[in-house]
């Protein structure tokens, strides 16, 4: 009912709503934007929103909708609760004979196919909406790598982020700012 509300006939399903273009006058295909500013929306949707009550198909209204993520573009459907709150995203990083807690990403064969990281068909991510669809996983997984270079880059020798004392960051650090870099 609102201005945003293209009066899609709701009833009909999302099968007709996707597939009958007649359905759709109100709320046409876009000549000017790409399937990617789509994809990308849906991304960012999922980054600052997650209502596991609402379904498709079915008007819901927008100031009732409970909601478990930050109205900003933070990456936290990428971070989850980050290394501490959800080490099953991160890998595990074997010192001597202890193991600890990673701030790199896991990446499905170490990044080789560029896939989210799996257990049988299940993805390993902080929201399981981003392994909707071939794109949205895509993204995911860029993110994933990106974040991992980014630690790479701080820990590298190339880059002097420490003090001339030589010490190296601690990984709480260099996870912090690899996260700011990648947001």
């Amino acid at each position: 009912g609102g201005i945003l509300d293209a009066k899609d006939a709701l009833d009909r399903g999302p099968v007709d709503l996707i597939v009958d273009l007649t359905l759709s006058a109100n709320n046409p295909n876009s000549g000017t934007h790409t399937a990617g500013t789509t994809f990308m929306g849906q991304f960012m949707d999922h980054d600052m929103t997650f209502d596991l009550t609402s379904r498709l198909g079915q008007a819901t209204d927008p100031a009732a909708s409970p909601t478990a993520r930050t109205p900003a573009f933070d990456l936290d459907s990428v971070y989850g609760g980050g290394p501490q709150a959800d080490p099953e995203l991160y890998e595990q990083v074997r010192r001597g004979d202890t193991s600890q807690r990673g701030i790199k990403f896991k990446v499905e064969s170490g990044g080789l196919f560029e896939d989210l990281p799996r257990q049988g068909n299940t993805a390993i991510i902080a929201d399981p909406r981003n392994d909707e669809n071939l794109v949205i996983a895509g993204l995911q997984a860029a993110f994933l790598l990106f974040h991992n270079k980014a630690v790479d880059l701080i820990t590298s020798n190339e880059v002097k982020l420490v003090d001339t004392r030589n010490r190296r960051e601690e990984p709480d650090e260099v996870f912090r700012r690899a996260r700011r870099l990648t947001t």
